[in-house]
């Protein structure tokens, strides 16, 4: 089971708006067009954010911030040139 850290993590808003990404299923690549930033910054929100939940994976850090509601209410700040959700692969395809 995956708990809260003793304390609550304090996130920026650009991190929310990647967990808010990570929760919905997408990869790195969907996340980076989504809000108009690179995979590799992507990757570097995730690294801190992981580091602030104290767990070691995306799939970890979706699981706690759904069951404990971090997100509730969040929408995602877009740029300018917002882009349409990305359709999300089906594994068994």
């Amino acid at each position: 089971m995956v708990t809260r850290p003793e304390s609550s993590p304090v996130f920026t808003k650009r991190e929310l708006d990647v967990l808010w990404c990570v929760v919905k299923g997408w990869r790195d690549r969907e996340t980076a067009a989504y809000l108009g930033i690179t995979p590799g910054t992507v990757r570097t929100y995730l690294r801190t954010i992981r580091e602030k939940l104290a767990v070691h994976s995306r799939l970890e850090a979706a699981v706690l911030v759904t069951n404990q509601g971090l997100l509730d209410g969040h929408a995602p700040t877009l740029p300018t040139h917002t882009h349409p959700e990305p359709e999300t692969t089906n594994a068994t395809e």
